[in-house]
Parts: structure tokens; sequence; C-alpha cells
């Protein structure tokens, strides 16, 4: 799908609500959250669990190596415990079977994660998958207005084909977060710091009478690496990275606001059929910086938030010398793929209460996107810029024992500068289809409309809730993007 993000208010909501949203978020957005800082405003102890499917269809509007179709049943659970009056302890556990559809020039999975060097060829293919998440959280108050906590994350994956070429990719993925935060008065900072251990293990089989076929390490924008193409199918990958967030935010009431988060990791892709031979590495650096100015008041809340962010991708490529008993000499390194990604929003949130019974929410948000990849090697680019015009709708309505919460987001974007170069690709080839692909991707202008509905029944100390949603994006050159998903849970 074309590069887009979501644009959030900042407010420190309660856990307990974070918790029982749709399982259809994802739940890696949560990897930047700070444990205190979540702890710090829950206020009741619960147990959530809820089920949900959805469904997308991109038609062209997908990078090719992603795919277009992509359908998800999940189940998720969440708890949390005050343990007296210093201790919180909360978990999370997740499945999701999933299948991805039409994908091309790519056989990995976690392409956002080790993407430009990814395994491909040129034959369409389905991939099936089935992801487990689990983590768990602490946090104590200690030395009056002291707070500490420490947080695991662990992601395991297994994605396959069950046609030819037939990739098993097998995924660990671990994250172990300290955090520390002290209370001002109302006010608190935050600060948190972790690790990330990342592995990939990438098999290609071919059960067909026919034989195998030529599988390439793509390296980046339609190139390969060309001499180690053909039958050296299987690769790993392994990363570490680290991470780091500072937060300045009042949980309670209103102020200043502000929240800084960076992340790097650097992986390599190995060959283990070539006695374990570094291939090449990616290292990508993502920071965010959010700043906002809140004010409440009774059943009013006002923010205007200033949200900055740049995403950068850099990638190495080692040159061997001639192979002697399987063993081949590094003789240097290249400077291959490169990718920036820069946006910036500016964001104006009021709610209201006109009645006892019924809350309502504006958000109108204006932004700026900035992309470019680029491969000197092969005097290969793209460029990109848009701007984004954005609103957001809500209604929260209380009607006895039932609760309905509405939601409607529309957004309008225009490109303004699109260049690009595929210097070296051949007409009418694979290769060239995708990198167009790819190019109208980013490119296309698109108007979206997206809503959510949520009910609520109350029942004595529980709650059941039914989560309905969809967005429609219409683009200019690439058709109409449909997604669609139901979540049905309960809170005790």
């Amino acid at each position: 799908m074309k590069k887009r993000f979501v644009i959030a208010m900042l407010a420190v909501a309660s856990l307990a609500q974070a918790q029982v949203d749709s399982v259809l978020t994802d739940v890696r957005r949560e990897l930047w959250g700070n444990v205190v800082v979540r702890h710090a405003d829950s206020r009741v102890d619960f147990t959530d669990l809820h089920t949900g499917c959805s469904a997308s269809r991109r038609s062209r509007a997908a990078l090719p190596e992603e795919g277009n179709e992509r359908n998800l049943f999940a189940v998720r659970t969440s708890a949390l415990r005050h343990l007296g009056r210093p201790g919180i302890v909360s978990a999370m556990a997740e499945y999701d079977n999933y299948r991805i559809r039409n994908r091309v020039w790519n056989e990995t999975s976690d392409y956002g994660v080790v993407a430009p060097y990814c395994a491909g060829d040129s034959i369409v293919g389905d991939l099936s998958g089935e992801t487990y998440r689990f983590s768990g959280a602490y946090s104590t108050m200690v030395v009056q207005r002291w707070m500490l906590g420490a947080e695991i994350r662990y992601r395991s994956a297994l994605e396959f084909s069950r046609s030819d070429p037939r990739p098993r990719n097998v995924i660990s993925d671990m994250f172990l977060k300290l955090a520390a935060g002290r209370r001002f008065g109302g006010r608190m900072a935050a600060a948190s710091v972790g690790v990330r251990l990342y592995s990939q293990k990438s098999d290609i089989d071919f059960y067909s009478d026919a034989g195998s076929m030529s599988i390439f390490h793509m390296t980046g924008l339609g190139s390969d690496y060309q001499r180690f193409a053909g039958d050296k199918y299987n690769s790993n990958f392994q990363g570490t990275g680290w991470q780091m967030s500072l937060e300045w935010l009042k949980p309670q009431s209103g102020g200043l606001q502000a929240s800084m988060r960076v992340e790097g990791i650097a992986i390599e892709k190995i060959l283990p059929s070539i006695n374990y031979l570094t291939l090449c590495k990616v290292d990508r650096l993502d920071a965010g910086l959010t700043l906002g100015l809140v004010s409440s008041a009774d059943d009013c809340f006002r923010a205007v938030n200033l949200e900055a962010g740049l995403k950068r991708r850099k990638g190495t490529e080692n040159i061997f010398g001639a192979g002697s008993g399987g063993n081949y000499p590094k003789i240097s390194s290249l400077r291959g793929y490169e990718s920036t990604d820069a946006r910036a929003a500016l964001t104006a949130v009021e709610t209201m209460r006109p009645t006892g019974w019924l809350k309502l929410k504006v958000a109108p948000a204006v932004a700026y996107w900035f992309g470019r990849e680029e491969h000197k090697q092969v005097e290969r680019e793209i460029e990109n810029s848009s701007a984004r015009l954005s609103f957001d709708l809500g209604a929260d309505a209380a009607l006895g024992l039932v609760r309905l919460m509405l939601d409607v987001d529309g957004e309008c974007s225009r490109n303004l500068r699109s260049r690009w170069s595929a210097a070296g690709l051949q007409k009418q080839s694979s290769r060239l289809e995708a990198f167009e692909a790819r190019v109208a991707n980013l490119s296309d202008d698109c108007l979206s409309l997206a809503g959510r509905l949520r009910t609520e029944c109350h029942l004595a100390a529980s709650k059941l809730y039914l989560d309905m949603s969809f967005a429609l994006i219409k683009y200019d050159e690439c058709g109409l993007s449909k997604h669609g998903g139901v979540a049905l849970g309960c809170v005790f």
C-alpha cells in the first residue's frame, strides 16, 4: 500500500482502554511504549479476551514484494493486575493465522525488516503463515516519586508456500526493555532503553518434476547479486538492535507534552550453504519526535500536536574473491541500496460533551511526506513527495447499559514531485514491471475513507464488545483498495 501514517493525538490514555482496542490493531505499534508511562495512569484490574478477522484487497495499490491480498484470523488476550500499592504487572498473548497472495520477487518474510535483501524470483505466489506474540511487563514505585519497570516482548512466526518455489521461513524476534520515570507534581519524566534480537531462517524447496529454477538474491530496485544466483536458495538473517525513548507529559491533565524515540538495527544476510558467508548487511535507523500542547477542563479536551519522523536504510554488499574449498575470501565492500523516508504532520484535536450521554471529537490534520530510494551501483532511483489533508470525527454515546463509539477518518493525498530512473532494466521484463508498479504505488494520488464502530454492552462487572471497521482508498491509477474487519471480545 502507498506509504501512509496514522496521525494520533498525544495523550496518555489508561492501559485498560488501550488493551481493549480491536484485535486488528498491530501490536507492534506499542513497541515504542514506555511501560512506566503505560502503567502510571492505570486504574483498574482487567482481563480482555477477543477474536477477530480481517481481509484486505489492494488491487494494484501494493508493493509487488508484499502482495496485494491478505486474510487474517487472530485471537488475543491481555491482562493487568495491581500488586498492592507499589507494583503493577501486565501481560499479553496473541495468535495470528493469515494468508498473503500475489507476491512477486520476494520469497522472504518480514520484507519491511530485511528489505531490500530478500530472495526473489519472477513467479507470482502466495504465502501462508502463523504468528505467536507474547509480552510481559512489570513496574513498581521506589523511593517516593521514582518508578522502575521492565518489559519483554517476543514474536515467533512460521510462513510457507504450498507451490513451487516453496519457501519455509522461521522468524524469532525479541525485545527487552528497561524503563524509569519520576513524577514532578502532576507531571512525569520517563525514559526507556532496550535491545532487539532478530533472526530469520529461510529455506526454499522445489517439489515439481520439472525441477528447480533460479532464485536471485535481490539487492534493491530490481538488481541482484548475480554471482550467487541459482541454486544458493537458503539464507539466514541475523540482526541486533537498540531502542531509546524519552517522554515528558502530564498523565492526568493538560500542559506541554513531548516524546522522542530512536531505534536502530543492523541485519546481516548469511548463506549457510557457502560456509555461512555474509553476503550483505542493512542498517536501519528510525527516529520520531512529537510535541503536544494539551488543555483539559471538565469534559472538554484540546490539543495541538506536531509530529516529525525520519527513517534511514543503508545497505552494504560484500565482494569476494575466487572460492577455494567452499571458502570465499572477502575483498571489499560496496555501498548498496539506500532509502530515506521523512514526514511531518500538524494535528489539532478537540473533544466536547454537548449532553451528559454524548461525547464528540474533531481532529483535522495536514502532513508532508518525502521518500527516496536509490542504488548508485546500478544508477536507479525513485523519489517522491506528497501533501496530505485528513480529518478524524468521533462520537461516543452511552445509552443505558449500551455504549456506542463511532470513528470516521478521511484523507486526501496529492503527489508533489515524482522522478525515477530504471537504467539497465529490460523492456517488457518482469523486473521492469515490478519496478514500475513500485513507482506507481508510491506516487499515485488517492482519497481514503475509513470507519470504525464499537458497541459495548455492560453486564455487572464485565462487558461484551463488538468492533467493526472498514477502509476504502481510491487511487487515480492503481484502482480501489478495500479493507474490512470485525472483532468480538469480553472484558472482565
